[in-house]
This record gives C-alpha cells, sequence and structure tokens, in this order.
C-alpha cells in the first residue's frame, strides 16, 4: 500500500519492482497532486497543469517500462539528479 492505496495493475507492479532493482527514489503510487491522481500516465491537461505548478512530469509507455526497464531508470535517475530540489554536497 502506498499513500492509502494498493498497487493495482501490472504497469505499477512493474514499476515498483524496477525502482527497486535499479535503487531509485521511492515512488508513491496513487499520489493526489493539485486534485489529480497522478499514476504513469497523465492526461495533458493535468500535465500542464503539474508543470506549471513546478512540478517535473516524465512520461513512459507500458511498452518503454516492459521492454526498456533500464533505459526507465537511468530517465528517472537523471531526472531526480537534475530536479530534486536537495543537492548532493
Amino acid at each position: 500500500m502506498h499513500q492509502g492505496h494498493a498497487i493495482d495493475s501490472d504497469l505499477e507492479r512493474r514499476m515498483h519492482r524496477l525502482t527497486k532493482r535499479f535503487g531509485l527514489p521511492r515512488m508513491i503510487h496513487h499520489a493526489v497532486v493539485l486534485g489529480y491522481e497522478v499514476d504513469f500516465l497523465i492526461e495533458g491537461t493535468r500535465e500542464a497543469e503539474l508543470t506549471t505548478a513546478g512540478y517535473v512530469v516524465v512520461r513512459f509507455t507500458y511498452t518503454m517500462l516492459t521492454r526498456q526497464p533500464q533505459w526507465v531508470a537511468s530517465m528517472v535517475h537523471s531526472a531526480f539528479r537534475r530536479w530534486s530540489p536537495v543537492r548532493p554536497s
């Protein structure tokens, strides 16, 4: 369970395993941001609102996650390093 909701799809299970496998920061499944439930696919309107509010939205397709997990992990690492408010010293 994450933020009160269980991982409930194959995509979420795969992403959860990927984050553990590649040592990515812990992700919250079904997080609510600006009133939207954020999963891994976000509609364009939601993405625009989240981006203008200062959030970084990184999109991945099911195919990317299932066929290129190492690449997905490297993109998440890159985004986290670039946009994380906590900078390593």
